[in-house]
């Protein structure tokens, strides 16, 4: 098995600006769900951070 470098760790992090954008949606997807359940509120966040991580909201996992 290769061992994981740096490099290879990094990657596919995602940058700044993807960072940045996921964590505001999170944080709007948060207050547009406040009033919803805790299990409702952690789905829409999760769903919001997926920009993050080079998925598009609303596809499949």
């Amino acid at each position: 098995m290769p061992e994981e470098s740096p490099a290879n760790y990094y990657r596919d992090a995602p940058t700044e600006e993807e960072m940045k954008r996921g964590f505001r949606a999170a944080a709007e997807a948060f207050l547009a769900n406040r009033d919803k359940s805790p299990e409702e509120q952690r789905a829409a966040i999760k769903e919001a951070l997926k920009g993050m991580h080079g998925e598009k909201p609303g596809e499949k996992e």
